[in-house]
């Protein structure tokens, strides 16, 4: 399963983000992200959207980000966000922010 779920009613215009990742309270990990970033910048393409609705699966929308890979390796913490974090949440958030609709 996907961990960011992505659907379009192109009837109503409204586009629907569903975070699936109830085992961890939908915590942002890198993949998490990515999927989130590539699918932002799907609807920001996509004339038919003009209503975006976040969701999340189980009992929290989200929980934040995913500390697990910095507990993991926690001398690579900062390469790992600057690598692998900012480049996904800042397009993904400015995307979203400046999108016409």
């Amino acid at each position: 399963m996907p961990p960011v779920h992505l659907d379009i009613d192109s009837t109503s215009g409204i586009a629907r983000l569903h975070f699936q990742r109830p085992e961890v309270l939908n915590a942002i990990d890198v993949t998490t992200a990515r999927a989130l970033r590539d699918q932002v910048q799907v609807l920001a393409g996509d004339a038919r959207v003009r209503c975006v609705l976040l969701s999340g699966e189980g009992r929290a929308f989200v929980a934040g980000g995913d500390l697990a890979p910095f507990a993991q390796d926690f001398d690579r913490a900062p390469a790992i966000s600057m690598t692998c974090w900012t480049p996904c949440i800042r397009p993904s958030t400015a995307c979203a922010r400046w999108m016409p609709r």
